[in-house]
């Protein structure tokens, strides 16, 4: 009979069930949704496309010829709705796929997996780069 990870001999009982616990964990990394569809705003004072990911946030992109690449937010802590941060487009994608991969380490954390193939440290140390 196979040990489970944490050592002993596993009853199948057993093996079954962390099995279930890594399919879980590997099912949370597996990307099932497709990128959202943005609103247009009709006759807005800034046009171009707009989604509202979650109540509170807004993220647009405004036909300006003098900042192309960039992608503007708006979030619930501003003070006006129409308050927005722009952002070059490869900052926000730095910002968005560690928003993924920070929702991929809860959900395999919730499951009660180890994520295979990389070690993620219980702590980060981002003395560096943090300013809190």
């Amino acid at each position: 009979m196979p040990d489970l990870p944490g050592g002993g001999p596993a009853s199948p009982l057993e093996l079954v069930a962390e099995l279930r616990r890594q399919v879980s964990g590997l099912v949370a990394h597996i990307d099932t949704a497709s990128k959202p569809s943005p609103d247009h705003a009709a006759g807005h004072r800034l046009p171009g496309p707009v989604w509202h990911p979650v109540p509170g946030w807004t993220v647009r992109l405004i036909h300006d010829e003098g900042m192309p690449d960039s992608v503007y937010v708006t979030t619930p802590h501003m003070y006006g709705s129409s308050d927005f941060d722009a952002y070059r487009a490869a900052a926000v994608r730095r910002i968005a796929m560690a928003m993924l991969a920070a929702c991929d380490a809860a959900d395999a954390r919730m499951a009660g997996v180890a994520v295979l193939g990389r070690d993620l440290p219980e702590h980060g140390d981002c003395r560096e780069v943090c300013h809190d």
